[in-house]
């Protein structure tokens, strides 16, 4: 059994990447917290069994600055999700208007090569798979704010972005999102797996040093 010393190393290494992949640190709660004047932004997800397409979307938001240090709140409780600024991989609803990015409803078809202004005309190309709760996520702010966070300070030319773009979906986003959609669970509030596996937020830090160490290989 590891000793308190051990332990305490091992938190301070997690801490350490933590704080190279995240410019903030933030918490991850299952429900929303009392609201605040100047408090964190929240951001949506389902609970229960947590899934690699959510972990990477919240890890994605985690590294832009305009949503770094978000509180995530995972829950399937409309009443909380309506209260978040951005929900992901649950709701029924995919709108970015209302920044409301889920893909489980059966008329849900979008994808990576389709027109849309947030994604550069030469990084649309034979992208076809149906994305996910982190490919809709990479759709909509990975040109703009996730890939200038990642390169900031690299020299890299902005000309270079919708290649890298295009590169960083085919190498890493598309696998994710290339898992199969399941439909809806005919139960809306199934009950808490009694094994859930690593946290969330473990499974996020690994899919963020993935996402960043990919980045520099595309570099």
């Amino acid at each position: 059994r590891p000793s308190s010393g051990r332990r305490q190393e091992s938190m301070t290494k997690r801490q350490r990447t933590t704080e190279k992949l995240f410019s903030k640190a933030f918490e991850i709660l299952s429900e929303c917290p009392a609201p605040t004047k100047n408090g964190p932004k929240l951001v949506g997800t389902h609970d229960g069994t947590f899934h690699c397409d959510e972990a990477l979307g919240c890890a994605m938001l985690q590294m832009m600055p305009q949503w770094a240090g978000s509180t995530i709140v995972r829950t399937r409780n409309l009443e909380e999700l309506a209260k978040c600024d951005i929900v992901i991989d649950v709701g029924a609803v995919y709108d970015h208007a209302t920044k409301r990015y889920d893909h489980h409803q059966r008329t849900f078809s979008s994808v990576l090569g389709e027109v849309h202004p947030d994604v550069p005309e030469a990084s649309r190309p034979d992208f076809n798979t149906k994305l996910s709760a982190c490919g809709l996520v990479y759709k909509h702010y990975g040109m703009e704010q996730l890939l200038p966070a990642l390169t900031e300070g690299s020299g890299l030319p902005a000309i270079l972005l919708p290649v890298i773009y295009r590169k960083m979906y085919k190498g890493f986003v598309e696998e994710v999102d290339a898992n199969p959609n399941p439909s809806p669970s005919p139960n809306p509030n199934p009950s808490p797996n009694p094994n859930p596996g690593p946290s969330p937020l473990a499974l996020a830090l690994a899919l963020a040093l993935t996402l960043t160490l990919t980045l520099a290989l595309a570099l």
